[in-house]
């Protein structure tokens, strides 16, 4: 009986598991590619910034603007509540790209200020929440919907791409939940409850009240056993 039985079963769960480990190693690549992309996204505007701040200082001077002159190339005011102004119009408008600049800019007349520095914060977090929802749109066109979930749950909920992102997490909700469900009920039916619990709790984290997750949940034991609830009673059965 052991060994009719190891042919159709052996492979079946080798399957399920090796499936269950692709999915979340391939997620969790997707998401370390998509950190390196932000990080080097974001170095490479500060240099580009940097770089054309440069090339427009230089052209000031030599078209006979003055060596001596000292004046920003962005900013306007030369006051510091004008100039903080300025980079909360920018702010304001979700222009992170300028607010940017205008916070170096008046950092390098006051290094350090308190004022500036939280306001380049909350233009670099604004700059990153873009970056991120761009990754989104890429992960939704792979159909890779659990990275597209995890991406929007890492955008600020102040910020206003976050609802761009949870509009486009509602088209692929249903589509991502049936796909777990599914998962879940492979792996309980071939006796994999730990597997089973794991995809059964991203569903209940996104849909507490799923009813079909209790369904498949209630087949697995909550002991470490990792046999169907069922099993204990079948075998008892069988030995009595």
């Amino acid at each position: 009986m052991a060994e009719s039985r190891s042919p159709h079963k052996a492979p079946r769960i080798s399957s399920g598991t090796m499936r269950l480990a692709t999915v979340s190693g391939k997620d969790r690549a997707w998401l370390r590619t998509g950190a390196l992309v932000v990080a080097v996204a974001l170095g490479g505007a500060a240099i580009g910034s940097l770089g054309s701040q440069l090339l427009a200082r230089l052209t000031l001077q030599s078209s006979g603007a003055g060596s001596a002159s000292k004046a920003p190339l962005l900013l306007k005011s030369q006051s510091p509540s004008g100039r903080l102004a300025e980079i909360d119009q920018a702010l304001l408008e979700h222009d992170a790209s300028t607010a940017l600049i205008l916070c170096d800019e008046a950092l390098r007349g006051s290094p350090g200020d308190p004022q500036l520095t939280a306001r380049r914060k909350r233009a670099e977090a604004e700059q990153l929440d873009r970056f991120r929802l761009e990754m989104l749109e890429q992960a939704l066109s792979r159909r890779n919907h659990s990275a597209t979930i995890a991406l929007a749950e890492e955008i600020s909920a102040s910020s206003p791409q976050r609802a761009k992102a949870d509009g486009r997490v509602q088209t692929v909700m249903a589509s991502y939940v049936s796909d777990l469900l599914g998962e879940a009920d492979r792996a309980a039916k071939l006796s994999l409850c730990s597997e089973a619990r794991a995809l059964l709790s991203h569903v209940l984290k996104l849909q507490p009240q799923n009813s079909r997750a209790q369904e498949i949940l209630s087949a697995c034991p909550t002991s470490a056993t990792g046999a169907p609830a069922g099993g204990h009673s079948a075998s008892g059965a069988s030995g009595g």
